[in-house]
């Protein structure tokens, strides 16, 4: 969490194909030797859109940073831009997943006016394609919106157990989260908002949840 928090504070300052399974038998006694590999993409390159596996309807921007490799698991944030422009996050926060070694990945499909079980829907499925195609740390998976974003981040967060986190701006909505989750929010004084930010923070009883 505190390299996720460092993370973020850059981030305000900065801003304000899966390959099948290979299985190779060579005699009756020998055991069958099966190697999944992860999908190969270019590092250091904001790639706008990647279709899910199963779903080419769905699709995220994707983001590995320099240092990405099979050698090292590394923490991954998901994002969810209020109008479905996953490369709009990826394109202000691609130099910060470089300098703290994040993986970033932005959906292009949940958005403002959904209804909440699909975005629900869109959020698990990120996660999956998340663990099943790259290199990531599966404990240290962050969810992170704005406005509409952050309620979609922080309601599909509170429901999946693979989230740790949460980073949300600009907007809140009540959540019980079922288990462990570390949130951080902000909002600007002004912003018309701020009092739902505030709101949701009084509003947090559970003691499992770690509210900054």
């Amino acid at each position: 969490m505190k390299t996720v928090i460092l993370f973020l504070v850059s981030c305000i300052l900065f801003a304000c194909n899966s390959k099948p399974v290979n299985t190779e038998t060579t005699s009756v006694a020998e055991k069958p030797v099966a190697s999944v590999l992860k999908d190969s993409f270019k590092t250091g390159e904001v790639i706008p859109s990647v279709s899910l596996r199963n779903d080419v309807s769905e699709a995220f921007a994707l983001y590995l940073p320099k240092s990405y490799s099979d050698s090292a698991k590394l923490p991954v944030i998901i994002f969810f831009d209020p109008h479905g422009d996953g490369i709009v996050p990826l394109n202000l926060y691609h130099e910060l997943a470089d300098e703290f070694h994040f993986i970033l990945i932005g959906s292009n499909n949940s958005k403002n006016g959904m209804d909440i079980q699909q975005t629900k829907l869109i959020a698990d499925n990120l996660v999956n394609e998340a663990k099943a195609r790259f290199f990531i740390d599966e404990k240290n998976i962050s969810f992170c919106g704005f406005s509409g974003g952050a309620k979609v981040a922080l309601l599909s967060a509170a429901e999946n157990s693979s989230v740790s986190s949460v980073i949300y701006c600009g907007a809140a909505t009540p959540v019980a989260p079922n288990h462990t989750l570390s949130l951080l929010g902000f909002a600007g004084t002004n912003d018309m908002n701020y009092t739902d930010v505030i709101s949701f923070d009084w509003s947090l009883k559970n003691p499992t949840t770690k509210h900054l």
